[in-house]
């Protein structure tokens, strides 16, 4: 054999021993050991929990959009009550605020006019 034929056989060997490798590792990888299998049941897995969450979501009488549609129903029929409710609030706060002014007031008055009376008196009892 020549030389250059010996170092196309090498060459050729090298090769072979290289795709050989290559199919080794092919053969221990884990989806060729049931990797498919598992990794088929974890889609199925995944494929399931979508569904119900699909079904969660979407169903017309309990799922989230229907909740949603109802607390909306809802809202709307509240908001007016809920906004004559603040209207009020904001007259009794203005009441409270002029009884308490009248409150006040009032007792100035009474004040000063005891202090008349009680003037009036030391008046009477210090002329006689």
């Amino acid at each position: 054999m020549s030389d250059e034929q010996q170092s196309y056989m090498e060459e050729l060997l090298r090769k072979l021993d290289s795709i050989d490798n290559q199919l080794k590792k092919v053969e221990e990888h884990p989806s060729q050991n049931g990797g498919w299998k598992s990794l088929m049941g974890a889609v199925n897995e995944i494929k399931q929990k979508l569904d119900g969450l699909h079904e969660s979501i979407n169903n017309p009488e309990s799922g989230v959009r229907a909740n949603v549609n109802e607390l909306r129903d809802w809202r709307s029929r509240v908001e007016p009550v809920l906004n004559e409710n603040r209207k009020q609030d904001e007259r009794l706060l203005k009441l409270e605020m002029q009884v308490g002014l009248y409150n006040k007031v009032t007792w100035v008055v009474g004040a000063g006019v005891l202090g008349l009376i009680v003037q009036a008196i030391a008046k009477t009892l210090g002329s006689s």
